[in-house]
């Protein structure tokens, strides 16, 4: 009975310490899912409240697909390419998964799934950025494009960096260097966008946010976001080689530091965007991420403890 125990243990502990070093995208990601998450329990509540005797349509809650965003959530893999139910490992899944793509009708398939799915973000390059139609198709192609090969084949880490500087030259000869550089800022704030996309619903009534304060408020959150995204990637590869058997501990009770930091640096930021009434409701909003996030620091913790506790004991 212990040694399940013992092997559970030790598969929490290392899932514990991946999640630290995954880096960015995991944490945005995390985030995004958050307030979806808050988002589906505030509409969970209100389906719960009384029907009320005068039918009344209901708010929609905006989706990452409005007229805000800048790209529709991916469409998950399984969702683009059917059903495809494989017994084994991952990795047969994955080679199954590539002799999919090695049919040129699939292929074709799946281009037109995702161009489809890209529909808002075309949408969205030529109503804020500014771009052509044509650009705008294009920058869409040369994604699906992207996408397409990383399915087809998996890239070796050393590849990587060279796979992005090509896909960046492509984009530079298709927009123009100034263009370019556009869309990168663009797209970096995604995680951004998103979020207040998902959070403008909490801005009911006469504190509904109008459209002329949606970009300067995405701006005033992004820097702070990316202050402390690099802030945080600083401090962690400091940690790396330093031979300290708690890196796990101290970068989380760092993150905590630095999610306080952030949102107060947030608030300034959005003073000058918002309302005193908005402002009250975006801290609160804020307050309910960086008690999510640190609950879930607090579990990794005692994760790690469980697990160092079924090391120790003897069998």
């Amino acid at each position: 009975m212990r040694k399940p125990v013992i092997i559970l243990s030790v598969a929490l502990l290392a899932n514990s310490a991946l999640a630290m070093w995954l880096g960015q995208e995991l944490r945005e990601q995390r985030e995004l899912n958050a307030a979806l998450a808050d988002e589906v329990s505030r509409l969970q509540s209100a389906s719960r409240q009384p029907v009320q005797p005068t039918p009344a349509s209901p708010p929609s809650a905006p989706t990452p697909q409005s007229t805000t965003t800048t790209s529709p959530i991916s469409t998950p893999v399984a969702a683009v390419e059917g059903p495809v139910h494989v017994q084994g490992t991952e990795k047969e899944w994955e080679s199954q998964r590539r002799r999919l793509f090695q049919d040129a009708q699939y292929r074709d398939a799946w281009r037109e799934e995702r161009r489809l799915g890209y529909a808002r973000h075309r949408d969205n390059l030529m109503r804020i950025l500014g771009f052509t139609a044509e650009q705008a198709d294009g920058v869409v192609a040369l994604t699906v494009e992207r996408e397409l090969a990383r399915r087809q084949k998996e890239l070796a880490p050393s590849e990587v960096s060279a796979e992005e500087a090509a896909f960046q030259d492509e984009l530079r000869a298709l927009l123009g260097e100034q263009q370019r550089q556009k869309l990168a800022n663009y797209m970096e704030s995604r995680p951004t966008r998103t979020m207040v996309d998902l959070w403008r619903s909490e801005f009911a009534g006469t504190d509904a946010l109008r459209e002329d304060q949606i970009e300067p408020l995405i701006a005033a959150l992004h820097v702070e976001r990316a202050q402390t995204r690099k802030t945080l990637n600083e401090y962690r590869e400091s940690l790396r080689g330093t031979g300290n058997g708690n890196l796990p501990e101290l970068y989380g009770e760092r993150e905590t530091e630095e999610l306080r930091a952030m949102h107060q640096r947030m608030h300034d930021g959005a003073a000058t965007v918002l309302t005193f009434s908005q402002l009250e409701r975006l801290d609160a909003l804020l307050e309910r991420q960086r008690e999510r996030r640190e609950h879930e620091l607090r579990m990794d913790r005692l994760q790690r403890k469980v697990a160092v506790r079924a090391e120790a004991q003897p069998d």
